[in-house]
């Protein structure tokens, strides 16, 4: 009797997308709305030149790992195009030659050749690309969890290329052996390469620029966890959270200061909540109930902080969702 095969014994391949056999009008477009993966639900992207594009990508374990020789771009992930098209994914750029400058998350980053960037895409970005060469690895967000990574707290963390020098070298190594390699192969070469990236970013830390910083980050993301735990509580306050965590209130604030403070973070997260609420098209919820819900006084506090925050009403933001969602279909 013949055996059944086995798909994890199936050679990964590789998907390979060129632009130059395009008329140059349509290079650009034809690369963002290409089969999967895609960039377009992610990323609006504007280049900065005549547009060109060479990518090979393969499957990982629950990720991808590809080669991209590309023109220089803008690249943008906003708050319309996060609601749209959510991503929970860990995105992490490794510039071959490239050189790259933007704002992750609030804070202001610049790349070189060598040195790697970490996304969380779950979060917002905006920056530029010169032209050359770079490696995208993208691993899932449940796969990083599990290995220790903080997704999270990685956005937009910059590896210099002495950190990730290790993870650059296996990941070119892998990006031209993966087509050739099996399914069950491939999750081999994940763990590898997760393993590596948590290295660097353990070397980062160790780094005389971040050491000092430790204990307060391991107090922050402590903090962060009690208010994700108890978002919705009205109780949630700094006097409170410093009594469950054992720590003075003065030592709480310092651990958020870069954060813009204790009570800031709680509402932004509680903000952050609501968006995604108001983002989902299965959630019927009156504004004044998710507003209750998530531990705001009444819907005009909620409402004025919200559009303080993301610069409009939550009535007009679910509407703007509501006609982006039938757009995209």
């Amino acid at each position: 009797m013949p055996k059944t095969p086995d798909p994890s014994d199936q050679r990964l391949g590789q998907l390979r997308f060129t632009s130059n056999e395009l008329p140059e009008r349509d290079r650009h477009e034809a690369w963002v709305e290409r089969e999967y993966p895609r960039f377009a639900p992610l990323f609006v992207t504007e280049p900065l030149a005549p547009f060109s594009v060479l990518t090979e990508l393969s499957p990982l374990g629950s990720g991808w790992l590809g080669l991209a020789t590309i023109t220089g771009q803008r690249w943008t992930r906003d708050s319309k195009r996060l609601s749209a098209q959510p991503g929970d994914a860990l995105s992490v750029n490794i510039s071959l030659d490239i050189h790259a400058r933007g704002e992750v998350g609030g804070v202001e980053i610049a790349q070189t050749p060598g040195s790697a960037v970490l996304f969380d895409l779950r979060q917002s970005s905006a920056h530029e690309s010169t032209s050359g060469r770079s490696i995208q690895l993208t691993l899932s967000r449940a796969s990083a969890t599990e290995a220790g990574l903080d997704v999270e707290a990685l956005h937009g963390l910059v590896l210099p290329p002495e950190a990730s020098a290790l993870l650059r070298q296996a990941a070119l190594y892998l990006q031209t052996h993966l087509p050739n390699l099996t399914h069950a192969e491939g999750a081999r070469a994940e763990r590898l390469l997760l393993d590596l990236l948590v290295l660097s970013v353990a070397s980062k830390a160790r780094s005389p620029d971040t050491l000092a910083l430790a204990q307060g980050n391991t107090l922050a993301l402590r903090a962060r966890a009690e208010i994700e735990r108890w978002l919705g509580s009205p109780s949630l306050n700094v006097a409170n959270l410093s009594r469950r965590l054992g720590v003075s209130r003065s030592t709480l604030h310092r651990a958020f200061d870069e954060l813009g403070g204790v009570q800031a973070y709680i509402r932004n997260m509680r903000l952050d909540a609501a968006r995604a609420s108001l983002a989902d098209p299965g959630n019927q919820e009156k504004i004044g109930d998710i507003a209750y819900r998530l531990g705001f006084a009444d819907a005009a506090h909620f409402s004025r902080w919200f559009r303080a925050r993301f610069g409009e009403s939550p009535s007009d933001y679910r509407a703007c969702v509501v006609a982006e969602a039938t757009l995209w279909k």
